[in-house]
């Protein structure tokens, strides 16, 4: 397989910041890549879009540091709707493990700055180990 997710087999993911444009940016990126990307700029929409779309999201990527609700409590409560969608939470911090008191759906960490290219192969390898 290429470096691309074929069409017929697009794999949605959620991807949450409170900079729209870093936002606009991740969710043209990836799709490009071949991911169905729904975005949100803040929890609380975040836990629309993932009610609406459940089905279709099969991990979520956040910012950590955002205000009204971080990504640590924004992981909580998205365990409460979707407990098997993994969430990776992106960082400023140098952190080589999931930081503690995080719900277990949370999978990992993406160290800032991070690139599209980067989310992508993390994302296809996270989709890849999940179907085995």
């Amino acid at each position: 397989m290429s470096g691309e997710i074929q069409t017929s087999e697009l794999t949605g993911i959620l991807y949450v910041d409170d900079e729209p444009l870093l936002t606009q940016m991740f969710q043209e990126s990836l799709s490009r890549k071949g991911f169905k990307v729904f975005s949100a700029n803040s929890g609380l929409a975040a836990l629309s879009v993932m009610r609406e779309h459940a089905g279709d999201i099969a991990v979520v990527v956040t910012d950590i540091t955002m205000p009204d609700m971080d990504g640590i409590d924004l992981a909580r409560r998205l365990f409460l709707i979707a407990p098997h969608v993994p969430v990776l939470l992106i960082t400023g911090l140098q952190v080589s493990s999931v930081p503690p008191g995080c719900p277990e759906n949370v999978a990992g960490t993406l160290e800032k700055p991070i690139r599209p290219k980067a989310v992508a192969e993390r994302l296809r390898e996270m989709l890849s180990q999940s179907k085995q």
